[in-house]
């Protein structure tokens, strides 16, 4: 534009230009220089996105991690059986995984894994689920390979509740409903009565037909858990798998919590990851991972004997006193 005017004003001096050709210069000058700095936007914000670009084709591209086998069979739940046969998963470029995992889960019974952040507690139920496939081992369920059955009927027989509800924009009782589409409204009452959800319910706007927002964004922490629980009560499958389900709980809260989900257990191979050691003192086996592995397994009492990573984590969480040391579980009584 200073250039414009510079030489229209000489030029106009000479008696070349009129002042009303510099005035059209300068319009065209506008619209070209808008249109420059829409195409330079636009070639700055290519240069901005091609991380995300770039990860938007690969998502696209991507194959599918878990391939059902052409013959898979539907999953037959006779009791409940989980065992773990030399187990090895490891992330694509990591030596992240588990690795050589070997336990059995008897029908009934609660299996809880503990162990630091990143130790591949919930990588291990990942592949219960078939979200991943293992790269060596297998994992039966009543003597089936969970490799050769339809990947609906197995996770048809799993119920999973995790710390985040998972809760949609919908009403309570579709939510619920979740779980089990074709329950009726009295089955699903009466699993909000054996999760401790009714009474909250009852007092919400339209009770079951109560709109919660995403996430559940107008209830509580404690609501929405019980909701979740709810749900895996309604879907009454032979497998439970109780991920962080109390974690971020105040302590009345979790003991509510804790009394729905002992009563949802009941009957259910239970897998319970936790990072609250209360919540897994009366497991029938707690498996303590670390780095992928199983460096320790056996009950609450038996761990703590043997003085090892389980008995630090339970220290740290406050149930031993270092100095004095009492029997952890009368503390926990």
């Amino acid at each position: 534009m200073v250039a414009i005017f510079a030489v229209g004003a000489l030029l106009v001096q000479r008696g070349e230009i009129t002042v009303g050709e510099i005035v059209a210069f300068v319009a065209f000058a506008n619209l070209l220089i808008t249109k420059l700095d829409l195409l330079s936007g636009f070639a700055v914000r290519i240069f901005q996105y091609a991380p995300t670009l770039r990860s938007f084709f690969e998502l696209i591209d991507a194959t599918e991690g878990v391939v059902e086998h052409p013959q898979a069979k539907p999953l037959k739940i006779a009791a409940g059986d989980v065992a773990y046969e030399r187990v090895t998963f490891r992330f694509r470029n990591s030596d992240q995984g588990v690795f050589d995992v070997s336990f059995v889960a008897s029908a009934g019974q609660t299996v809880a894994l503990v162990g630091p952040t990143g130790a591949g507690k919930t990588t291990t139920l990942a592949l219960l689920q078939r979200l991943r496939s293992p790269d060596q081992g297998r994992i039966l369920i009543d003597g089936q390979d969970i490799d050769t059955v339809t990947l609906n009927s197995l996770r048809h027989s799993i119920a999973v509740v995790f710390q985040d509800a998972g809760l949609f924009n919908r009403s309570i009782g579709e939510n619920i409903r979740i779980g089990r589409p074709e329950a009726t409204d009295a089955e699903v009452e009466q699993a909000a009565r054996l999760a401790e959800a009714h009474d909250f319910i009852a007092r919400k706007p339209g009770g079951y037909g109560f709109v919660i927002g995403e996430r559940g964004a107008s209830l509580s922490g404690g609501e929405r858990q019980r909701i979740a629980i709810a749900r895996a009560i309604l879907k009454n499958a032979p497998i439970l798998i109780l991920d962080e389900a109390t974690s971020a709980l105040d302590v009345e809260t979790e003991a509510r919590i804790k009394r729905a989900m002992d009563r949802v257990r009941e009957g259910r191979t239970t897998f319970i990851i936790a990072h609250r050691l209360s919540t897994v003192a009366d497991a029938d086996l707690i498996l303590v991972l670390d780095g992928g592995r199983i460096i320790e397994r056996g009950n609450f009492r038996q761990l703590v004997a043997a003085n090892g990573l389980f008995a630090r984590l339970v220290a740290e969480g406050g149930f031993i006193e270092p100095e004095s040391k009492p029997d952890p579980v009368a503390a926990l009584a």
